[in-house]
């Protein structure tokens, strides 16, 4: 039903203009009749199309050389956020994840593709390039794209834009008990990660190398209760002055390997009985 052996050098258009209004990839954000839309593509906006998109209306990405590209276009100046110019949408957003989100998260602000195994395989293991368009302007909205898989072996990419409550803390992970493995691919400005995987209780991999730190001020208990959690990428954090840093594993009692160079970081994993087994690279 699905496919994402995605190519470059010829895009088919299989669908309209009128489909790509209707919500390609948009956050549900994306009801050209809604009175209630405003500040397009900006913080906070939420939709409220309810309805799955047709199957026979997607965009596939064709290459010649077998690479996989995954394509994400913002659109700030339309009523769609962004759009994903080369993955079939299987399953609607709004229905989909109130099936495994956590009751924190309010589900409107969520677009889920539903993945293959090979597909997410080749996510996690870099063999897959991401390109992203026009995303230069929205730093200060705090959106996540990510790939997770859950424990009854589905996989989906998730494009979440407004992922934070009115704390300022991250909602979309946080006591997600259906989550196995995470990849985090890209983020706007997010400045508060206190408690964003907390009690993810079956969470065994997170590669969160690419999530940006640079503006972060808390880290307390962000991995707080991740007592499955075995594989963490944490490479590119620079926490800085950010507080909490000495909760941040509470509970992560079955972590096996560490990958950061922070120095704040490593005094705390050192203290877990981690090693140094090459740069950047810790493991007990």
């Amino acid at each position: 039903m699905f496919s994402t052996i995605i190519k470059v050098t010829c895009i088919i258009f299989l669908y309209d203009i009128e489909y790509i209004n209707s919500g390609c990839c948009c956050c549900n954000s994306n009801q050209k009749s809604s009175s209630s839309q405003t500040n397009k593509g900006s913080k906070g906006n939420k939709g409220n199309n309810s309805s799955n998109p047709p199957i026979d209306k997607t965009k596939i990405v064709i290459d010649e050389n077998k690479t996989n590209i995954i394509t994400f276009t913002c659109h700030l100046d339309s009523d769609k956020w962004v759009t994903c110019d080369s993955l079939n949408i299987v399953e609607n957003s709004k229905d989909t994840a109130k099936t495994f989100i956590n009751e924190n998260f309010l589900c409107d602000t969520l677009l889920v593709f539903k993945l293959d195994n090979e597909s997410f395989k080749n996510i996690l293991n870099n063999k897959t390039k991401f390109v992203y368009n026009d995303f230069q302007d929205i730093g200060d909205i705090p959106f996540i794209i990510a790939v997770v898989e859950l424990c009854n072996g589905n996989y989906y990419l998730f494009c979440a834009l407004n992922t934070i409550d009115d704390n300022g803390k991250v909602q979309l992970f946080k006591k997600m008990k259906e989550l196995k493995k995470i990849k985090i691919l890209k983020n706007g400005e997010i400045e508060n990660f206190h408690s964003m995987f907390l009690e993810c209780t079956n969470l065994e991999y997170l590669d969160a190398c690419e999530l940006k730190t640079k503006k972060v001020k808390s880290v307390g208990s962000m991995f707080n209760s991740c007592t499955a959690l075995k594989y963490l990428d944490i490479s590119n954090f620079n926490i800085g002055e950010a507080g909490g840093s000495g909760t941040m594993f509470v509970s992560c009692n079955s972590l096996e390997e560490v990958r950061t160079k922070d120095e704040k970081i490593i005094q705390i994993i050192i203290v877990r009985k981690m090693k140094e087994v090459s740069n950047g690279l810790y493991r007990k």
